[in-house]
């Protein structure tokens, strides 16, 4: 005890001198820019909780690796005193993010940030959890952006991110993880309801297959019709809502007889604006709805679908 409690008063005696450099100092290159306060605390921390001399010494030298592993077992067993914990989880999430946000582009700094902002601030989460995620890359970090982002109502990212971090497969029961959530997201995704700009947006990353292949005559078709749409979200011309509409039916597999029974039927109506028409060509869509798609996943199909719908929707009420 008069060991660790020599090694305290060393400690604050280095802090007093100047010894112990401030957070704005000239420090070695293969060392951690950090607040003389923080390094202190975190020192206090390995000596009390008897993490060991080496890792004091590491510590103490400003080592990186040292710091985190410290600042994880603060969060982790925050000390005592008096039955309140002291301030050692403030700190070391003070310390993930001198880490994570200065020099050292710390990695897994940013992974416990996310973890740390997780329920209070899911937008601070989500920021760290991305950046860990596409910087290292880490598998977990896309994950968890992927599901923060399904909790705060981002169906596009969310589905794009769990579908990066299978992509990555860097760990099998990591990979296991987010394909059950991917999947798992993307069945529910299919009884939500949804505005037609977030289907669009979310068109692209409902399938993990790829679907449509980058460069292919789907994915060209597509192009045309987002630019189309994109058109008609400025300028509100019916015109150009009929002719992204036109493209989606030229993207839909053309040899599905329901399908093309449909896009006649739709056709027909742009000419004749009958209602008649119009139900007809939804009641070809529902049939059509039944029969299985082998090219596009299941949500791409129920999104295309209803984008389609939606479309018609809204030039019916132009009518």
């Amino acid at each position: 005890m008069k060991i660790v409690n020599l090694l305290l008063y060393y400690i604050l005696l280095l802090i007093a001198l100047g010894q112990i450099s401030h957070a704005d100092d000239e420090s070695d290159d293969n060392s951690a820019k950090i607040s003389a306060t923080l390094l202190a605390t975190a020192l206090n921390h390995a000596v009390q909780s008897g993490l060991g001399e080496d890792l004091v010494q590491k510590v103490y030298d400003k080592d990186v690796g040292a710091l985190y592993q410290v600042a994880k077992s603060m969060y982790a067993n925050p000390r005592r005193q008096n039955n309140v914990d002291e301030n050692d989880k403030l700190s070391s999430v003070q310390i993930f993010h001198a880490l994570a946000d200065g020099k050292e582009h710390h990695i897994l700094s940013m992974v416990q940030l996310g973890f740390a902002y997780a329920e209070e601030d899911k937008s601070q989460a989500i920021q760290y959890f991305v950046q860990a995620g596409e910087d290292g890359p880490h598998q977990a970090s896309l994950y968890n952006a992927g599901r923060l982002f399904a909790e705060e109502g981002e169906f596009a990212a969310a589905l794009g991110y769990m579908r990066a971090a299978i992509s990555l497969s860097t760990g099998a029961k990591m990979t296991e993880t987010a394909r059950a959530g991917y999947n798992s997201l993307n069945n529910q995704l299919q009884q939500v309801e949804l505005g037609l700009n977030e289907m669009v947006s979310m068109f692209p990353y409902a399938d993990l297959n790829d679907f449509p292949q980058q460069g292919s005559k789907a994915d060209k078709l597509w192009n045309e019709a987002m630019a189309l749409f994109e058109s008609f979200g400025k300028t509100k011309k019916i015109s150009d809502l009929e002719a992204c509409v036109k493209k989606l039916s030229d993207f839909q597999m053309q040899n599905d007889k329901l399908w093309n029974e449909a896009m006649a039927l739709f056709e027909s109506f742009g000419k004749t604006k009958k209602i008649s028409d119009l139900e007809a060509c939804v009641k070809k869509l529902s049939d059509f709805q039944m029969q299985n798609d082998t090219k596009m996943s299941a949500l791409q199909t129920s999104l295309l679908r209803r984008i389609l719908t939606t479309a018609l929707d809204i030039m019916s009420n132009e009518l």
